[in-house]
């Protein structure tokens, strides 16, 4: 096991100094970087090294051609909202076609406003009869247009 020192920043300056054994899985290193920083949920940024995003969080810093002094950044990403129905669709195993990859409006289950402004605009999401299992999380309460939820 080797100790690292690694200097995070994102692009307006903020930035901290991390030391860190290399075994540490790059989600945990996601959540110490999240801790750091008021308000950033670790699922609502990209975290960068050598301008490729380490995306896979089961992977540990010894995996990634990582080494002691390297620079890291970090970058939020561009729909919150995205992110939060991902990390609920992550937590609830919801098997429908929500993805990066497909406009918000054609996701299955969801209804959208498209007239507002806000960078939040699902105002429906309807999870009756998927058999779903386990709690609600918490981060449904952050989509702050959502005024239907429908949970069997």
């Amino acid at each position: 096991m080797v100790t690292l020192t690694l200097h995070v920043s994102n692009i307006t300056g903020n930035s901290i100094t991390i030391k860190c054994d290399d075994q540490l899985y790059i989600k945990d290193l996601k959540r110490i970087i999240s801790d750091h920083f008021d308000d950033l949920e670790p699922y609502l940024f990209r975290l960068l090294h050598n301008k490729v995003e380490l995306s896979n969080d089961e992977l540990s810093v010894n995996q990634i051609p990582i080494r002691d002094g390297d620079k890291l950044f970090y970058l939020n990403k561009l729909n919150p909202e995205v992110e939060i129905l991902l990390e609920i669709k992550r937590k609830m195993n919801i098997q429908l076609n929500w993805s990066r990859d497909i406009k918000l409006s054609e996701w299955n289950r969801i209804e959208i406003n498209e007239q507002t402004e806000s960078k939040f605009k699902v105002t429906k999401l309807d999870l009756e009869w998927l058999q779903l299992t386990g709690e609600i999380p918490k981060d449904i309460g952050k989509l702050t247009k959502l005024h239907t939820f429908i949970y069997e």
